[in-house]
């Protein structure tokens, strides 16, 4: 049996910093909710392909990196975060490594 080394996914939040504190507690539930959704979701679509998943809020925009093996693998993360994203822009800065 091959034992296979999975690195955690990241989740890092970056929120605006101008919101007052009271703003700030919908959109963290918001954007955790998010951040769990697009890994779940790409980490079925790539079957754990992606590694040292990490995803940025920053102005509007999803940035998610981390490396995989094939573009193929870089392309099934962004097919499956797209599904979920909505109006919000997503950048695949996902290195192929």
């Amino acid at each position: 049996m091959q034992s296979h080394n999975k690195s955690p996914v990241s989740r890092t939040l970056v929120l605006s910093q101008n919101l007052p504190q009271s703003e700030n507690a919908p959109i963290l539930e918001d954007t955790e909710a998010l951040v769990r959704k697009i890994t779940r979701l790409v980490n079925q679509a790539t079957r754990l392909g992606v590694h040292n998943m990490d995803l940025r809020f920053a102005n509007g925009t999803i940035i998610m990196s981390g490396f995989c093996r094939t573009f193929y693998t870089k392309q099934l993360a962004q097919e499956a975060a797209l599904k979920v994203v909505g109006d919000v822009d997503l950048v695949n800065a996902i290195r192929v490594a």
